[in-house]
């Protein structure tokens, strides 16, 4: 059985990653029909195939996704060994390369992201746009961020998604105003009964308002237009403080909700929503942007 190179490690890595031969050639920067021969070799290696190649591309057998999640483990290891070379490679100067731009919502960019940007290790030369999930999609069409996060249920156009992780929205409120608008007994609030609250929501575009709005429409009511709105986590947990609901990520709230400074109300919307990594389809990744895919790729 022959060694695997790292070429061969990263094909190996975007077979669950990709639909295409060429979209795996453009993440790699290589070309097409070097992906397709160095598949074919490992596919005589291992005696069986590893894609059911299409007319539009190709799926991955089901020892594809377990090869895949194994590169992926052994390339964190050897970018995490390079590092600790650089690092010690004495008097060697660390040259940065692009900077690379990464664009997240909000509940991603606090709560996901900072980990995944400590698993880099020596990176020094990123930047990262926090705005809402339509805004997100338009920066990574536009070519103006590598890579995005977005939550919510709209599948965008034009990109290629990895799901990250599923999240939960809560309707939320204080404890006096729970029991102002009699909300502290067991009966789930509707859809109907929601929008005559005092109710704050986030501005358009956002991940967190358009799942709650196809909850909403699932049980026939609409968001009435005249709702206000803020367009930060911050400003929705003041409008809670002062007496009003909204509806946020369990993932932003958790702390508050152990501490009873606000409690979660039940309803009978189904608020649950998927967390994803988006890059542009076809896109070449930078070393750096590729190697955070990896980091997130890893974690399911």
């Amino acid at each position: 059985m022959p060694t695997l190179s790292r070429r061969d490690l990263e094909i190996l890595e975007c077979l669950d990653a990709h639909a295409s031969l060429t979209a795996i050639a453009r993440e790699l920067d290589v070309s097409q029909p070097l992906v397709s021969s160095r598949i074919a070799a490992l596919e005589r290696s291992l005696g069986r195939p590893l894609i059911a190649r299409k007319a539009s591309g190709f799926m991955p057998e089901p020892a594809a996704f377990a090869l895949a999640r194994s590169a992926r483990h052994a390339l964190l290891a050897l970018d995490a060994t390079d590092d600790a070379f650089a690092a010690a490679a004495a008097g060697a100067a660390i040259t940065p390369g692009a900077r690379v731009h990464i664009a997240a919502s909000l509940t991603i960019a606090e709560h996901l992201l900072p980990a995944w940007l400590s698993a880099l290790g020596r990176e020094p030369n990123i930047s990262v746009d926090v705005m809402n999930s339509a805004r997100v999609h338009a920066a990574i069409s536009s070519g103006a961020a590598e890579i995005g996060f977005i939550e919510g249920a709209f599948d965008p156009p034009g990109v290629t998604t990895w799901p990250i992780t599923r999240d939960e929205l809560v309707l939320i409120a204080t404890p006096d105003a729970a029991a102002a608008h009699a909300l502290s007994g067991d009966a789930a609030l509707t859809a109907a009964r929601l929008i005559e609250l005092p109710l704050v929501l986030r501005e358009e575009g956002s991940g967190t308002r358009e799942v709650l709005a196809e909850a909403c429409l699932r049980e026939g009511t609409y968001l009435p237009s005249q709702l206000p709105e803020v367009s930060s986590a911050a400003a929705i947990l003041r409008a809670v403080a002062h007496g009003s609901l909204a509806v946020v990520p369990r993932l932003a709230i958790a702390a508050e909700l152990a501490a009873g400074t606000f409690v979660e109300i039940p309803t009978t919307l189904r608020l649950g929503r998927e967390l994803r990594m988006i890059t542009g389809d076809g896109a070449r990744l930078s070393t750096t942007a590729r190697r955070l895919a990896r980091i997130v790729r890893s974690e399911r």
